[in-house]
């Protein structure tokens, strides 16, 4: 069976279980490091267009991890749609 844009994608994505893909992509707060990492990382490796979204903080060390993690999911074999932009989700 062909997929399309307009059918559900029917992934597994580990410890997610398994999910329909039927949206354009995932935006990920905080999803340069940790749980947000992991999570935002297997809906790339799903398929999803992904943001990267990463806390402009003053030593820079979140945008590192972010770009770090960029070229992780950019070195795929089915490299997903990915942005990196900064944010602050906060109240």
């Amino acid at each position: 069976m062909t997929e399309t844009r307009d059918e559900p994608l029917r992934r597994d994505i580990g410890f997610l279980g398994s999910a329909f893909l039927s949206f354009n992509g995932v935006v990920g707060a905080g999803s340069s490091r940790g749980i947000g990492a992991a999570v935002l990382s297997k809906f790339a490796r799903a398929g999803a267009s992904c943001v990267l979204q990463y806390w402009d903080d003053p030593d820079g060390a979140s945008k590192k991890d972010a770009e770090k993690l960029a070229a992780t999911l950019a070195a795929l074999p089915n490299p997903p749609t990915l942005m990196v932009e900064p944010g602050d989700v906060r109240a």
